[in-house]
């Protein structure tokens, strides 16, 4: 995907094709920010910010959602899921739909990025990453700052 020259990274047509398909990553998924990335020979460092503000579907909404009968009516279609006044309640799993984002994006960047590889070298179906990846919670701006240096410098590491 790269290669370092002089402390420099070079990106081969691999490399190109990830760092094209990471900085549109926000095209597809509009609630994250990519921030610090950098291509190495055989792997990446990447920094994926989950947007609050632009969450969508996974906060809750803010007028209540209210069942609707057969009929067209606004009414509780059972009482015993959706209360006296008719509204739904939120999903339980709201935070757990969250986390869940990740490996989506991951799965996403992955796929494409193997594909357009692929096809650029006239193989198709061969593995382009490992299995796995590996993710860490950023808790604070010291932690964000330090990552972001290691990333930007990690081709002189």
């Amino acid at each position: 995907m790269a290669q370092i020259v002089e402390d420099e990274t070079r990106l081969t047509t691999a490399g190109h094709i990830v760092q094209y398909i990471w900085e549109s990553l926000h095209k597809r998924f509009p609630m994250i920010q990519t921030d610090a990335f950098v291509v190495m020979p055989n792997h990446i460092h990447g920094i994926v910010m989950i947007v609050e503000d632009n969450v969508g579907a996974i906060h809750a909404v803010s007028h209540p959602v209210r069942a609707a009968s057969p009929d067209g009516a606004r009414r509780p279609a059972c009482r015993r899921c959706c209360g006296t006044n008719g509204e739904l309640p939120l999903h339980p799993n709201r935070i757990q739909r969250r986390q869940m984002l990740l490996p989506k994006v991951i799965g996403y960047f992955k796929m494409n990025t193997s594909k357009q590889i692929n096809l650029s070298r006239g193989v198709p179906g061969k593995r382009v990453w490992q299995r796995n990846y590996f993710e860490r919670v950023i808790r604070n701006d010291d932690e964000l700052s330090s990552l972001r240096q290691y990333i930007y410098n990690n081709p002189s590491l």
